[in-house]
């Protein structure tokens, strides 16, 4: 399917394969794409005016990620409030929209993108005829690959710099490129066969360059080389957890092998790695306990790897699991 530019030239729809949402009633739309981001209120900018209202919204989900296009017909408001749960990435294809978002005002176009931080207070209007790719990213798996980055636990929530210049800051460019790259992979049906490695690696790539590519309140820590730089002790403790990931380890193994004491230890894990030494090794368990379910042959249980692993408390497990990685050990072994 071919649409038509503001310019009359025609372009292809991005994810036509994937709609979701084809549909006149303004009503049905913030219901359906309410199911897919949050709730939101949606009102027409033309004095209330619902006639000729059209609503289209593509979707195509990764894991943690998903790339999506949408569009309306009429000059609306768009309202979420926070996202809570999400950041959301938009580009214009054609037309505008200006944002407010925490305390920032400005209007997106084909070269001024913008990313809504959740945690920021947000409303949108969408000018008419507007068309965007939109990017929607798990708030989790950004934060957990910032806390990697920084080797730190998040103290405060991760705020983007809202406006994303494509004219002005060539990394960004980049990053909207890859995610058209990857869109035309999906749209051609080459995306689907590749294994799920393949599909978590590039989804990992786009989270770490997003991180990289535009400002936000950790980017001081994050280009900083000496802030990831950890003493010894903490770096000895950490190979003696990752040798000891399936056993049972304590504090003053952590003391006799690193030679400090216990104060020296957690002094030094709590300015390097945002945690309590012990809080740092349920974190490697948990990436361990994560890998062995993703790379899990077909007949193997939860049970099995969470033996294998060391875990006895397996139903309080499984919850730290889910607050970390936002699904049960049993959905990422059944993924």
């Amino acid at each position: 399917m071919l649409s038509q530019s503001t310019h009359g030239s025609f372009m292809p729809v991005p994810l036509e394969n994937y709609r979701v949402l084809n549909t006149r009633s303004m009503d049905a739309a913030r219901e359906v794409v309410s199911g897919f981001y949050c709730d939101h209120e949606l009102q027409a900018m033309n004095s209330g005016n619902r006639c000729g209202f059209h609503a289209v919204h593509n979707h195509a989900r990764i894991d943690k990620l998903s790339v999506n296009y949408m569009t309306y017909s009429q000059r609306v408001k768009v309202s979420p409030g926070c996202l809570e749960n999400f950041f959301l990435l938009q580009l214009p294809l054609e037309g505008g929209a200006d944002i407010e978002t925490g305390s920032t005002r400005f209007t997106s176009d084909p070269s001024t993108a913008s990313v809504i931080s959740p945690s920021e207070e947000t409303s949108m209007i969408w000018s008419e005829d507007c068309a965007k790719l939109l990017i929607q990213i798990q708030r989790s798996a950004v934060e957990q690959e910032l806390s990697r980055l920084i080797q730190s636990d998040i103290s405060r929530p991760l705020v983007f710099e809202p406006m994303m210049s494509l004219e002005k800051n060539p990394r960004v460019a980049s990053w909207w490129r890859f995610v058209k790259c990857l869109i035309n992979d999906v749209d051609g049906g080459t995306f689907e066969s590749l294994g799920g490695v393949e599909k978590n690696a590039m989804e990992g790539m786009l989270v770490t360059n997003l991180l990289h590519a535009l400002p936000h309140n950790y980017t001081p820590m994050l280009e900083d080389p000496g802030s990831g730089i950890a003493p010894r002790q903490v770096k000895v403790a950490e190979a003696y957890m990752l040798e000891n990931i399936r056993e049972s380890v304590s504090i003053t193994d952590l003391v006799e092998v690193t030679g400090v004491s216990s104060r020296s230890l957690f002094d030094a894990f709590r300015r390097f790695r945002g945690v309590a030494p012990m809080k740092r090794f349920s974190q490697l368990r948990l990436e361990q306990v994560r890998s062995d379910l993703q790379q899990a042959v077909s007949d193997a249980t939860v049970t099995d790897i969470l033996t294998r692993s060391g875990i006895t408390q397996m139903g309080r497990f499984a919850a730290q699991y889910r607050q970390a990685y936002g699904e049960t050990p049993s959905e990422t072994l059944r993924r």
